[in-house]
């Protein structure tokens, strides 16, 4: 056999071993069975998407982000986005429109809230414009009122910003999901499941580059002490836990959740439980993101964290019949809110009292 014939064996072979090692990694593998804990699940239609979520614990208001982001991130004319308000202390169950008119171009994804004394509230919401660049935008709610702009965060290191988590009045994490913005090398960053993403640090009036070499950093969430930090990385398929020094924000990696799916939004309930939402097959997500697919699968897991020790529960698992791309899980007494990064809905379901067992597959 010629050696040129020889070469083009390997290189199919590897190119072959490369394709089978990005399908397993990405789950597509996997066999998708729904299953549902929920006691019931209402839908709320009338939404662009509902990426992200946010509760006042005291208020009960949840803040929904809301964006068409197949045009916002694809045309400068696509529609302005939305930060939709539900009271989930009524029955009514309507959606209001806390941004109606906002005087720039407002597309939101991640948002976060600061909420300093019982009567002040502030939400941090990323804002990916592609006309004036990624920033941070900041409201301040007024109870039974819209959401009051105060001020626009810029910095040239919040350039491909994901979520936010406050911790100050004008103090803030950051996600940038990727190195690279578009064209070529974004796809590279993608397919060879590069980990070069990471966390920013605001303070006041500068930022600086946190943590780095995450595989698509996605959520961050900081605990109600203010001691510990959890970032998602969709890539890396798991949680990066850091401990945080309150004094500089300064971040000291101390450990890593493991969940084996592409998670995405975090949240904590008022036990301090984290609530994650993911993609459990990778590539079927990219595909239903450019159109190519009809739905692509949800999944929910709650997880008890301590020290070391994560408990992961799986409580909802669907191949997107009832909800596709599911991007949040919010708990707030009994409400489970599960929102989308794509889809024009999103679910309030009822959780069952206690959620027994634990998935074999963790």
């Amino acid at each position: 056999m010629k050696k040129s014939v020889k070469y083009v064996i390997v290189v199919f072979v590897v190119i072959l071993l490369f394709a089978v090692k990005t399908w397993h990694d990405a789950g597509e593998f996997k066999e998708i069975r729904s299953h549902n804990d929920m006691r019931d699940c209402r839908e709320y239609g009338g939404v662009a998407n509902s990426e992200d979520i946010a509760v006042h614990p005291a208020l009960g208001m949840a803040f929904i982000s809301s964006d068409d982001i197949r045009l916002s991130q694809s045309r400068d004319d696509a529609p302005q986005g939305m930060i939709y308000g539900l009271d989930l202390n009524t029955e009514d169950g309507r959606l209001i429109e806390l941004t109606p008119d906002p005087e720039f171009d407002f597309h939101p994804l991640g948002l976060g809230l600061y909420t300093p004394d019982d009567t002040t509230t502030f939400l941090f919401v990323v804002n990916r414009s592609r006309k004036a660049g990624h920033s941070v935008e900041i409201f301040r709610y007024v109870p039974d009122s819209v959401l009051r702009h105060v001020e626009t965060i810029r910095d040239p290191l919040i350039r491909s910003a994901n979520d936010v988590a406050p911790v100050g009045r004008r103090s803030f994490y950051v996600t940038n999901d990727h190195r690279f913005t578009g064209g070529l090398m974004k796809s590279v960053e993608d397919y060879l499941q590069l980990s070069l993403s990471n966390v920013i640090y605001y303070e006041g009036s500068s930022a600086r580059v946190i943590a780095g070499g995450l595989g698509y950093a996605n959520s961050v969430l900081v605990d109600e002490a203010g001691r510990l930090v959890f970032v998602s990385a969709t890539i890396d398929q798991g949680i990066h836990v850091y401990e945080r020094e309150p004094s500089d924000g300064s971040l000291v990696a101390v450990d890593f959740i493991e969940l084996g799916t592409g998670v995405d939004n975090l949240t904590f309930d008022s036990d301090g439980v984290i609530w994650a939402a993911a993609h459990p097959q990778l590539l079927t997500f990219v595909a239903y993101s450019k159109g190519k697919r009809s739905r692509s699968p949800s999944q929910i897991l709650k997880i008890r964290y301590e020290k070391g020790t994560a408990r992961v529960e799986e409580v909802f698992l669907s191949r997107g019949e009832d909800i596709s791309a599911s991007s949040v899980a919010v708990r707030y007494r009994d409400h489970l809110l599960i929102g989308s990064v794509l889809d024009h809905r999103l679910l309030d379901c009822r959780p069952r009292p206690e959620q027994k067992g634990m998935n074999p597959q963790f």
